[in-house]
């Protein structure tokens, strides 16, 4: 820990001057520039200013935290490259969706062409809570896959 110094807090106390003056001027040789910002021990520094820091510094790790956990499980915010098409995905494709098993990826390719997204709820099996829950990670295209016709 930097020589039981803090530079977030020393910068805080500053510009708000809750530090006295007293207390800067009295301690010259620990008036020291760093990068620009003048080093106080933490000591020196009001209890509710290291605890205003704490909390801002947990919000922001929580918000990095929860943005990254998103992005693992694959937020709704995807891109079309990504979306498995109802009309056109492979039955392996379509498991691959949340609450999509074997059997309702089977019912699926047969009640195909689809649409749009919403037709889902024509599909045995899948009312319209699932349907909505499916709605950011699918789109239906025109048509379906030749394989699949009869």
């Amino acid at each position: 820990m930097l020589d039981d110094r803090c530079l977030i807090f020393e910068k805080l106390a500053l510009t708000t001057h809750l530090c006295s003056n007293n207390a800067m001027q009295s301690a010259p040789s620990r008036r020291k520039r760093r990068l620009g910002v003048l080093s106080v021990p933490l000591q020196e520094v009001p209890w509710h200013w290291q605890a205003l820091a704490l909390l801002v510094f947990n919000a922001m790790a929580a918000a990095v935290i929860e943005e990254s956990i998103a992005c693992c499980r694959g937020s709704p915010a995807t891109t079309s490259a990504t979306l498995v098409d109802i009309n056109f995905g492979t039955q392996e494709e379509l498991e691959s969706l949340n609450g999509i098993g074997p059997v309702l990826a089977k019912m699926i390719i047969v009640g195909r062409p689809y649409a749009s997204t919403g037709d889902l709820v024509r599909v045995s099996g899948i009312g319209p809570e699932q349907a909505a829950r499916l709605l950011p990670f699918v789109k239906a295209s025109r048509g379906r896959r030749h394989v699949d016709q009869r």
